[in-house]
C-alpha cells in the first residue's frame, strides 16, 4: 500500500458501488435513517473506504455510511482509496462486520461461505483471522442448509441460533418449516423443541417399516398368486396327463398359499409359495416334455408326407416315360 491510499479525497456518489462481498444482508432502517440526518447536520465524519474497479469505486467498509450519505441527498463523499484485490477487500468488509458483533447468525454464515468460496483461504485459515475456532465457523456454515423460510426466520431474529441447530436435526425442508411455524406459533424453547423433533423423528421412522413391510406383503402376494396362477395353468394345459395324485397335492398346496395370503404372514406365503413352485416346475417340465413329444410327432407326420410325395412323383415319372416309349 502507497501513502497516496492513505489520503482522504472526495468522489461523486454516483461512481461508487456497493460491496459485492458485504457480509450484511439486512440494514436496520431507522438506523440508516438516524445516521443520514447525523450526516446532514455534520456531513460524513469517518471517510468510507473504497477500491478502484475500472472507472468506478467499490466500498470496502462503510456500507452503512454509503446508504445513509445517498438518503441524506449528498451528492460527493469523503473516501480513502486503497488498493486491494478481492481477497484482501473480502476479508476486510467481514472482518470490519464480524468485530461489530451485530450481524446475524445467517449474515455471518453468508459471508463465511464467500470468502471460502474465493479459494484463497481454508476454514483454519479463516478461523484464524477471525479469533474464532473452526468448529464455529463449520457450524455458521451448517445453517446454510436450512431451509430458505428457517434462514429468514433466523435472518429476522423470530428463532435463536440453537433453535436453527435444533432442525438442522430435520433434513426434509418440509419438516422443518412445519416445526418452524410450531417454534413461533407456540414458542416452544429449545429443549421443548429438541423433545418435539425426536418425536417427528421417531414417528417418521415408523412410518418407514410399516411402508417397508407393506411393501414386503405387496410383493410376496404378487409372486405368490403368480406362481398359483402358472401352476393352475399348467394342470390345465396338461389335462388327464396329470395324475390325480399330483393334481391333489397341488391344489393342497395352493390352498395353503391362498390361507397364508388371507392371513397377511410374509414369512408363511413365502414358505407355500416356494413349496407350491417346487410342485409348479414340476408340471412345467412335464408341458415341455408334452410339447417336445407333439412337435416330434409332426415332424415325422410331415417327412412321411414328403416321402409319399416323392413316391408318388417317380411313380408319375415312369408313366410318362412308358407313355413316351409306346
Amino acid at each position: 500500500m502507497n501513502d497516496n491510499s492513505l489520503k482522504v479525497v472526495e468522489v461523486d456518489i454516483n461512481e461508487i458501488l456497493p460491496n459485492r462481498f458485504q457480509p450484511r444482508i439486512q440494514f436496520d432502517e431507522d438506523e440508516i435513517l438516524e445516521l443520514s440526518d447525523s450526516i446532514k447536520e455534520h456531513g460524513v465524519i469517518q471517510p468510507i473506504v473504497v477500491r478502484s474497479i475500472g472507472d468506478k469505486y467499490e466500498i470496502i467498509a462503510g456500507e452503512r455510511r454509503y446508504k445513509a450519505s445517498v438518503l441524506a441527498g449528498k451528492e460527493t463523499v469523503p473516501v480513502i482509496i486503497r488498493n486491494l484485490n478481492d481477497k484482501d477487500s473480502a476479508e476486510v468488509a467481514l472482518i470490519e462486520n464480524v468485530q461489530r458483533k451485530n450481524l446475524t447468525p445467517i449474515e455471518e454464515a453468508v459471508s463465511y461461505k464467500k470468502v471460502l468460496d474465493m479459494g484463497y483461504l481454508t476454514q483454519e485459515q479463516l478461523a484464524i483471522k477471525l479469533g474464532k475456532s473452526q468448529s464455529s465457523i463449520a457450524n455458521k456454515i451448517r445453517l446454510l442448509n436450512l431451509s430458505d423460510e428457517v434462514q429468514e426466520a433466523l435472518l429476522q431474529n423470530k428463532i435463536s441460533e440453537r433453535h436453527a441447530r435444533s432442525l438442522l436435526k430435520l433434513k426434509d425442508f418440509k419438516d422443518q418449516n412445519f416445526m418452524l411455524n410450531r417454534i413461533i406459533s407456540e414458542r416452544l424453547t429449545v429443549r421443548r423443541t429438541d423433545e418435539e423433533i425426536e418425536k417427528m423423528r421417531k414417528e417418521a421412522e415408523a412410518n418407514k417399516e410399516a411402508d417397508a413391510k407393506k411393501k414386503d406383503l405387496a410383493d410376496a402376494k404378487n409372486d405368490a398368486e403368480q406362481v398359483v396362477f402358472m401352476t393352475e395353468k399348467a394342470i390345465k394345459d396338461l389335462g388327464d396327463k396329470v395324475s390325480d395324485k399330483d393334481k391333489k397335492e397341488a391344489e393342497e398346496l395352493i390352498e395353503k398359499v391362498n390361507k397364508a395370503i388371507e392371513k397377511e404372514n410374509v414369512e408363511e406365503i413365502k414358505d407355500a409359495k416356494d413349496k407350491l413352485l417346487t410342485k409348479a416346475n414340476e408340471f412345467a417340465s412335464k408341458v415341455y416334455e408334452e410339447a417336445a413329444k407333439a412337435n416330434n410327432t409332426d415332424n415325422s407326420s410331415n417327412e412321411k408326407e414328403e416321402d409319399n410325395k416323392e413316391t408318388n412323383k417317380k411313380d408319375d415319372d415312369v408313366v410318362d416315360a412308358d407313355y413316351e416309349e409306346k
